[in-house]
Order: structure tokens, then C-alpha cells, then sequence
């Protein structure tokens, strides 16, 4: 149990790794990209060419919460890391749901 009375997952490795991402190691930034690419490996075909983009995007917005203290420990950091990718590809898949795509057949230009 923590401080404030609620049960901590986090392991000491879980808090030094946190930290040294957010100081952006090479060696804790490599470990948290292969949790990354784990987690959105079943979205390959799904996403396609966006997928190595959404990989740094995720990676990125971890760093910065993790620099912020966002991290609050109530799961492993990998589970928290994998479920971060894991959302970031939903909302990817559903935003490119909302996209009308025109094919420039259609587009007739203005004289």
C-alpha cells in the first residue's frame, strides 16, 4: 500500500525505468519501444504506413507525462505503456473512420 492508503503495482525497476525514460535514455527508451511495438503489432495491417509515426507519437507522449509525473503507478509500467499504444491505435482506426477521402477524379478546379 502506498501513502494514500491504495495498492501500488509498481516495483522499484517499474519507477527507475520511468525515470530514466523521462531523462530520455537510450537504453530505457529502447525497452519501452519494444513494449510499444508489442502492443501495436496486431494493428500492422490495420494502419499500414501510419503505424511507424503512431510508434513515435506514442513514445513521445510518454516521455512527457512521465516528465510531468503523470505516471501514478496504479499498474506495471509496461501495462500502462502497452495500454497507452493500444489506445493511441483505436483512436487512430476510429479517426480514419470520420475521413471522406476524394479521388482527385472528382475534384473539378475553378477557372
Amino acid at each position: 500500500m502506498d501513502a494514500r492508503g491504495e495498492s501500488s503495482f509498481v516495483t522499484r525497476e517499474d519507477r527507475s525505468l520511468a525515470e530514466s525514460l523521462g531523462r530520455g535514455e537510450s537504453e530505457a527508451i529502447s525497452r519501452v519501444r519494444r513494449w510499444i511495438r508489442a502492443a501495436v503489432t496486431p494493428f500492422r495491417r490495420r494502419l499500414g504506413t501510419e503505424l511507424e509515426d503512431l510508434e513515435q507519437e506514442v513514445l513521445v507522449s510518454l516521455t512527457e507525462t512521465l516528465r510531468r509525473g503523470g505516471f501514478e503507478g496504479r499498474s506495471r509500467l509496461a501495462t500502462y505503456v502497452k495500454k497507452a499504444a493500444v489506445y493511441r491505435c483505436l483512436n487512430r482506426i476510429r479517426d480514419a473512420r470520420k475521413r471522406t477521402f476524394v479521388s482527385p477524379e472528382d475534384v473539378r478546379l475553378r477557372s
